[in-house]
């Protein structure tokens, strides 16, 4: 049920996450929780992590109860640019900090999911 209530510790973190770079809203990262505590899925793949906006609020709710969830970025804006035509997007994807974004999603691992291992086999995919 959508209007179900999440665990106040997620919630609070959710709060940190919309400082992340990204494009996933408060509300939408609210309906990842949900789903995830509702269906539990034992294993997630998210394509496309970028700053972690929505990948984390999964992860924290998998957490609760054991999941796994994998998230592949290659944190390089060269993919980014392959076959761009869009001179904005284009413009944006080239002033992008890659690297900067990387840290910021790293830290914020750290800090919201101390208790889970992460690893990082791989940073750029060409």
């Amino acid at each position: 049920e959508s209007s179900s209530p999440i665990p106040h510790e997620i919630s609070q973190k959710l709060t940190e996450i919309e400082k992340l770079p990204g494009w996933c809203l408060r509300e939408k990262a609210t309906e990842l929780v949900r789903y995830t505590l509702r269906e539990r899925p034992r294993i997630g793949v998210e394509v496309g992590v970028f700053g972690g906006r929505s990948i984390l609020p999964v992860a924290l709710a998998m957490q609760a109860y054991g999941g796994v969830v994998y998230g592949v970025d290659p944190w390089d804006r060269r993919p980014a640019l392959a076959g761009m035509t869009d001179p904005l997007q284009k413009e944006w994807w080239e002033k992008w900090d890659a690297d900067g974004v990387f840290s910021t999603f790293s830290q914020a691992v750290s800090s919201l999911l101390p208790n889970i291992g992460v690893s990082f086999s791989l940073k750029f995919l060409t």
